[in-house]
């Protein structure tokens, strides 16, 4: 309405009758009676705002929008109250189920401890040969060593470790036991961190083991 009485058109009706039926639906098809329909219903051109007060009010609107983000409490800025309460309950579960120090990992299985062996890695780096005497110095010395492991348990008894060896002598590493026992705890810990939230209680157990099986990992760099 606004717009036709600016231009002062004079719309004419393409059906030749100015007896549209005109709704929420139809209001797009014919421009002249939905401006018959405007007038008619008491709009006058008299009541139209001007451009500058349309502006005015524009930024009175804009400026009592910035004083309300302005008087809300810090750290609840756009922030809903269901929202807040799911900031509370993720920041809680997360208190109460994370073990940062892993003071609760009991199940720790002795690993097969292995020294470096005899074989010490020649550096790819062409060396001079003050530098090539040092390296070939801590080699030797390095191969001397016997490496060995020593863990204290929690009743201060001591374990020391003798490293196996495959077919010709060679000790070898492996702590994979060890990293797959700390891994399924971390795996236990985010499966409890789920469940103290209200939303993931409400999914089906069909979608929860598929959440945790997709973001399992990822929860586990977050936290």
């Amino acid at each position: 309405f606004r717009r036709a009485m600016k231009r002062n058109a004079q719309p004419r009706c393409p059906f030749r009758k100015g007896t549209c039926e005109i709704t929420q639906k139809t209001r797009r098809q014919c421009q002249a009676c939905r401006l018959r329909k405007c007038l008619e219903s008491g709009m006058r051109k008299e009541m139209i705002m001007s451009d500058a007060a349309v502006e005015q009010r524009r930024a009175l609107i804009r400026r009592k929008k910035r004083e309300r983000i302005e008087t809300r409490p810090l750290g609840a800025k756009g922030l809903t109250e269901e929202q807040q309460m799911m900031i509370r309950e993720l920041t809680t579960a997360q208190m109460n189920t994370f073990d940062s120090t892993f003071v609760h990992f009991k199940n720790f299985r002795l690993p097969d401890v292995l020294s470096s062996g005899r074989q010490i890695p020649e550096p790819l780096q062409i060396q001079s040969r003050e530098e090539a005497a040092k390296w070939r110095k801590i080699r030797e010395d390095l191969c001397s060593m016997k490496l060995s492991l020593q863990l204290r348990g929690e009743d201060g008894s001591v374990w020391n470790y003798k490293p196996p060896a495959d077919n010709g002598g060679k000790e070898i590493f492996s702590l994979l036991p060890h990293i797959a026992d700390v891994s399924t705890y971390m795996f236990k810990g985010i499966i409890n961190f789920a469940k103290v939230i209200s939303y993931f209680r409400d999914l089906p157990i069909e979608d929860q083991i598929s959440l945790l099986k997709g973001a399992a990992f990822e929860l586990c760099q977050l936290r």
